[in-house]
């Protein structure tokens, strides 16, 4: 975790207190950079909540016992063999009775597969797409796939301020704030995966290591190396494990915001929505994209937008953002958007998406 992050985030819990170092646990830097941490504990001033520094992934959830008891397979099957002190090692496993092997049970999207799935998809669709098997290449010959993330940038880039602190809510591996690093002085990504959101430091900062290339899949276990193409600008970036429904951020920090494909995967959209606009400063852009890809396995009947209304999802989603103060300046209301899950397995959204400023 970059400290210059500290000035952003806040206690997920009480969301009152500031939170610091604790001295009293180990500090590791990235070789012995004072800028980087790599290991230790955040304490809030306020309600003493701590949050664990793994591997340089600050886990900044309400609930760190619950998240850690649910997933600490998952953090301690994604660090480097040794890499965990004996002191954070224990601290970890002080949340559960843990017995080997621990149980690795993430969601599939969070998997390692399903994290080179994004890796594919946000570095380099198109050159992925013109090198996919004979038979999906005829098919994106005629879905013609941009860089949806570079789309989406632009529009960004038109209308915001150059220096400014972005946050991009479910960032996953990155893509987003790769594209925005050009222009933003400061990028700052919430992800819930811890796996996904190590990878995104590894692409984009390096940290712990770099990571350079990764396993796309074409026959089961089966697939090609291929390399991941990065241009990182002169950004401050970071990426802390968060949630979408309490983001553990200070209040109107950023001059922009952006949640791509993220309403549609959690049990509140409308509550995102909150959140994203009270982390937006005065006169910010806020950035939305979704395809409504409802599930009622995700997301309650009660919870669709819209709920026993005659709008439709698109206008639900703009009547939200104005009852919030925000002026629509940018839609487009079909955007192509791939998902290259295999080399021979594509999934394609048509997403609506929405530019829009606060008042300020």
């Amino acid at each position: 975790m970059r400290v210059e992050t500290l000035d952003l985030i806040c206690c997920a819990k009480c969301r009152n207190g500031q939170l610091a170092i604790d001295n009293e646990f180990k500090v590791t830097f990235l070789r012995n950079q004072k800028r980087e941490v790599l290991e230790g504990l955040l304490c809030c001033s306020e309600c003493g909540s701590k949050y664990p520094i793994v591997e340089g992934v600050a886990i900044l959830v309400p609930d760190v016992g619950s998240y850690l008891s649910a997933r600490l397979g998952e953090v301690v099957l994604a660090t480097r063999a040794g890499s965990l002190s004996r002191a954070m090692r224990q601290h970890l496993f002080s949340y559960q009775e843990v017995r080997y092997p621990l149980p690795y049970t993430s969601q599939s999207w969070e998997g390692i597969a399903g994290v080179d799935m994004y890796i594919a998809t946000h570095y380099g669709v198109k050159r992925r797409c013109a090198h996919a098997s004979k038979p999906l290449r005829q098919i994106l010959s005629k879905i013609r796939p941009v860089d949806i993330y570079h789309t989406l940038a632009t529009m960004l880039h038109t209308s915001t301020p150059r220096d400014g602190k972005h946050l991009d809510v479910g960032c996953s591996v990155g893509g987003m704030m790769e594209r925005l690093s050009s222009f933003m002085t400061t990028l700052l990504g919430i992800e819930y995966s811890f796996l996904a959101a190590l990878t995104a430091r590894r692409i984009l900062i390096s940290s712990p290591t770099p990571l350079r290339s990764f396993m796309w899949p074409r026959d089961g276990l089966k697939g090609s190396r291929d390399r991941i193409a990065v241009r990182i600008g002169r950004s401050i970036v970071d990426v802390v494990v968060g949630d979408a429904l309490r983001l553990p951020v200070q209040i109107a920090s950023f001059d922009s915001v952006s949640a791509l494909h993220v309403l549609e995967l959690t049990n509140a959209p409308k509550l995102i929505l909150k959140e994203c606009n009270a982390s937006l400063a005065g006169g910010g852009r806020l950035l939305v994209s979704t395809p409504y890809y409802w599930r009622n396995d995700r997301t309650p009947f009660s919870e669709w937008f819209p709920h026993a209304s005659s709008r439709s999802s698109s206008a639900e989603l703009q009547r939200l953002l104005r009852s919030y103060g925000h002026e629509i300046i940018l839609e487009k209301k079909a955007l192509p958007w791939p998902l290259l899950v295999n080399q021979r397995y594509l999934q394609v959204w048509s997403s609506h998406v929405v530019l829009s400023r606060k008042q300020q």
